[in-house]
């Protein structure tokens, strides 16, 4: 299968049917299919090819929702940005034979993304630079900022936040699951659903462990619901394991102070709920609220940081910035998911030393929540910063257009 030709197929349909094949961002759909045909090798989003497991591009071609068509329109505006820099050849995204290594392509993504969101909000940056290190060795440089006269050595790096994918993907199954016994759904069936980790860490068996445990009970609920039409009291169903518990009841069994216990006792769950679409239908959907523990965001951090002043330990540039990028890409838009708290996160680092050493901590958080997104900044500065540039990395705002 062509995933690509599938993807602009299927999303012409779309647009189409939703009578706005003329209007942005439906008119980026042929341009950016085009474009990815013209970068990427064939095998890269066929099926016929041996497609390597971090190939995010298939992932992304496969969804039909909002929020993977603006990361993949975000994808095809840094490439046209690379494609028509002038410097292109600094930066490598594909190898000698043509091929792309997803190994590190998002983080190549991330260096072309930082210069050209530095570039829209004025801020002058250069991705050919290097300097020469022992033995009359090059060492080049993601980019470097002027500004004021004064030159800052950048270097880009991100951190993953894989949890927050896995819960959405938890979610998508867990969807899908609900759909089978949608068609004869009857509004007294509602129900509110809990999935609690103990952990902070989870593994991906524990993921799918979870979801088989979950689909047990949601056929357990059903069956009896539709084969005891008059019984009043619906009991509640709970399975109970040692990393993870998982409560199933009627909607109108729910009761907030049991929500908030259960709220409190996970560092990581799945609140499942209901909202009114229509009161005088009685229309309503599912919400999925996640909450996801991060607290190991601030050793990633750290580690990074540490990293990247090792690796520009002699470089010959008094100021630098180091930016920090990670994303979250929400696949549906009945889940609802709060970013982790940036400002919290640069209170409880320790940024001193890097600060006295003349380094800029910049943290560059996207979210993709149907076509809702946000780009989350945060900023970690010694006090002596040119007050200015302060302002201006502060207020970087990104344009999708």
């Amino acid at each position: 299968m062509d995933y690509l030709r599938k993807w602009e197929d299927d999303l012409k349909i779309i647009a189409w049917k939703q009578a706005n094949k003329n209007t942005w961002p439906s008119t980026e759909i042929p341009r950016i299919a085009k474009l990815f045909k013209d970068f990427f090798p064939t095998d890269t989003y066929t099926q016929n090819a041996n497609i390597p497991p971090k190939n995010f591009l298939v992932e992304l071609l496969i969804q039909r929702n909002e929020s993977s068509f603006k990361s993949l329109l975000e994808i095809y505006r840094i490439l046209k940005y690379y494609i028509e820099h002038p410097d292109k050849d600094s930066i490598r995204l594909k190898n000698n034979e043509g091929q792309v290594n997803f190994n590190e392509f998002r983080e190549r993504l991330f260096e072309l993304y930082v210069n050209m969101l530095f570039n829209e909000n004025q801020l002058t940056t250069r991705i050919d630079e290097n300097y020469l290190v022992e033995n009359s060795v090059v060492k080049p440089i993601d980019s470097v900022l002027y500004f004021c006269g004064e030159k800052y050595l950048i270097e880009c790096t991100m951190i993953n936040i894989s949890k927050v994918s896995k819960f959405n993907n938890l979610c998508t199954n867990i969807q899908k699951s609900i759909s089978r016994f949608s068609k004869d759904f009857h509004i007294s069936e509602i129900f509110n659903c809990y999935i609690g980790f103990k952990d902070k860490k989870i593994s991906k068996p524990l993921y799918h462990k979870a979801y088989e445990e979950f689909n047990a009970l949601l056929k357990s609920y059903f069956a009896d619901y539709r084969n005891n039409p008059n019984k009043t009291i619906k009991p509640l169903y709970k399975k109970t394991a040692e990393e993870y518990e998982i409560i199933l009841q009627s909607d109108y069994l729910a009761i907030q102070e049991a929500n908030e216990e259960f709220q409190n006792r996970f560092p990581n769950y799945i609140l499942i709920n209901n909202e009114n679409v229509d009161n005088l239908s009685g229309l309503f959907k599912q919400v999925y609220h996640l909450r996801i523990d991060h607290s190991d965001l601030k050793d990633k951090i750290t580690r990074k940081i540490k990293e990247k002043k090792v690796q520009h330990s002699k470089a010959p540039h008094p100021n630098r910035i180091i930016v920090i990028g990670a994303e979250t890409i929400l696949f549906d838009k009945s889940v609802k998911y709060r970013n982790p708290d940036l400002k919290e996160f640069i209170r409880q680092i320790d940024f001193e030393r890097s600060l006295k050493q003349g380094i800029t901590v910049l943290f560059l958080i996207k979210e993709y929540a149907g076509y809702h997104y946000k780009l989350h900044i945060g900023l970690a500065a010694r006090k002596d910063i040119n007050k200015d540039l302060k302002t201006r990395l502060e207020g970087i705002k990104i344009n999708l257009r």
